[in-house]
Formats: C-alpha cells, structure tokens, sequence
C-alpha cells in the first residue's frame, strides 16, 4: 500500500472514533 493509502485508512478511522464518541456523549 502507499503512504497516502494509509493516510486515507487512518483518516477515515478518526473520523469513525470522532462520530461515536459524538453519539456517547
């Protein structure tokens, strides 16, 4: 994978964290 794949994964995965923590609190 590219650099720029992975940034994408991570990416996305921050901002699944940052919309269940919204939907916790």
């Amino acid at each position: 994978m590219t650099k720029g794949g992975v940034q994408i994964i991570t990416y996305l995965v921050g901002l699944r964290a940052r919309s269940s923590r919204l939907e916790m609190f």
